[in-house]
């Protein structure tokens, strides 16, 4: 048997000198130099990365802080422990040439963002982080900054530091821009006029902006005096069991009782699925009972484009052994005429909807709100996030902005985007356009 194995290896071994050698495994993607040209003429060399596909570029902050030094806007970037702090109007604390500075790897996206701090407000930014620096894709650099990024290839790009960031929807529409969302609708729930639309008709998922119509019937219930806000709920087997689950967010025992008001708090602002459950439970004596109330109250409202399969927006899954899937669906329409309703009937939703943090003393929990523009963009009042598989990463924002001396409520909502800092970014672009050119006519 001696002479098959030596047979074999003299067969083998011309065929793994012939192939293809393996290549080395790499330690992380690094950036490489982009050249750019400042309003002078002036150009200057800075680290970039591109992410995922061609033209995704993010920029090193350290070297845009150098390169607009001495500029209107100029600023300064620093590390303290696990904090980046970003300053307008500072010199560059970090000096550095980018030609000569050596390319360190890049850490993976951070799925919970950077902890990020601009002029002393805590932002909600997805970047890279190599360990002394961050990387920002040029969108989320001019909605920070507020300057246009003129991207003429992947090695160079033109900063337009006099022209303020202000896209025109319709020509993002005619480049395809909006293509990659299921919808898109900006509106002003004062008057319920719609000032830009994306597919707004048609039916998609939701996911958890589902959870809109549940505090609907809720307040409803407390209107008629059926509910009140420190009733206490006890926690089903149920609700206890999806808490615990991996679409659970706040552990809770069967039994466990929490009065409503925190159950609302969790719901809307941690989006907790267990708490949205148990209000069901309790209102309904049972999931499917409540849902019932939520299409018969959709119909109600003519809402026509909702289907609620749950009250908090995950999937129902049939028990055959192979399952069907069913999601929540509405139009953005719907969506907004439904946002409206809750601005103009209970506009106390946002004394819960517009706080960055909560703490729920029952239950002993403190969490951020799930919606990074409340961080990203000052004046935002809520009201709702959500993100399935199908669903995508949802949104619809609401905004009080003043209008000769009258408040309107300004809604993005933002269907089916392929990330949630896409997400973010779709609709603070829509929100930014309707500060800069809606008048309330």
């Amino acid at each position: 048997m001696k002479w098959k194995k030596t047979l074999a290896l003299l067969v083998l071994c011309p065929l793994m000198l012939l192939s293809p050698s393996i290549p080395a495994v790499a330690d992380g993607p690094r950036p490489y130099l982009l050249t750019v040209e400042l309003p002078s003429g002036s150009t200057a060399s800075v680290r970039a990365y591109q992410d995922s596909y061609a033209d995704n570029l993010y920029l090193s902050l350290a070297d845009l802080s150098r390169v607009l030094n001495g500029t209107p806007k100029q600023f300064s970037i620093r590390r303290e422990n696990d904090t980046y702090y970003v300053q307008s109007g500072e010199n560059p604390r970090l000096t550095t040439n980018a030609a000569t500075n050596n390319m360190p790897s890049i850490a993976y996206l951070n799925t919970y963002r950077n902890k990020l701090v601009v002029d002393d407000h805590e932002k909600r930014i997805y970047t890279y982080d190599t360990g002394s620096d961050l990387y920002m894709s040029l969108t989320d650099i001019m909605l920070l900054f507020d300057f246009t990024i003129v991207q003429d290839s992947r090695e160079r790009v033109r900063l337009q530091l006099d022209a303020p960031f202000d896209p025109s929807l319709e020509a993002m529409k005619a480049a395809g821009y909006f293509d990659a969302f299921s919808a898109v609708l900006l509106g002003d729930a004062y008057n319920g006029k719609v000032l830009f639309a994306a597919n707004a008709e048609s039916p998609v998922p939701i996911a958890s902006i589902s959870k809109l119509m549940t505090y609907v019937l809720m307040r409803e219930a407390m209107d008629a005096g059926t509910l009140h806000s420190d009733d206490a709920i006890v926690i089903s087997a149920d609700a206890s069991a999806l808490s615990y689950s991996a679409d659970g967010t706040i552990g809770m025992s069967t039994g466990y009782v929490v009065p409503l008001q925190e159950l609302t708090e969790a719901m809307l602002v941690a989006s907790s699925n267990e708490s949205c459950l148990a209000i069901a439970e309790h209102m309904a004596g049972s999931e499917q009972a409540f849902v019932n109330r939520m299409n018969a109250r959709a119909a109600e409202m003519g809402l026509y484009s909702a289907t609620f399969y749950t009250p908090h927006g995950l999937p129902k899954y049939s028990r055959d052994p192979l399952p069907a899937k069913c999601q929540n669906t509405m139009s953005a329409k719907d969506l907004f005429d439904l946002s409206a309703y809750i601005l103009q009937t209970y506009p106390d939703i946002t004394d819960i909807t517009a706080r960055q943090y909560v703490h729920m003393a029952t239950m002993d929990y403190t969490t951020a709100n799930s919606n990074p523009l409340l961080f990203n963009m000052e004046g935002i009042s809520g009201l709702k996030t959500g993100s399935t598989n199908k669903a995508g990463s949802c949104v619809v924002v609401s905004m009080p902005m003043d209008c000769g001396g009258t408040t309107h409520n300004i809604i993005a909502v933002v269907l089916g985007a392929e990330t949630a800092d896409v997400r973010g970014q779709c609709a603070q672009i829509l929100l930014e356009y309707a500060r800069n050119h809606y008048t309330g006519n």
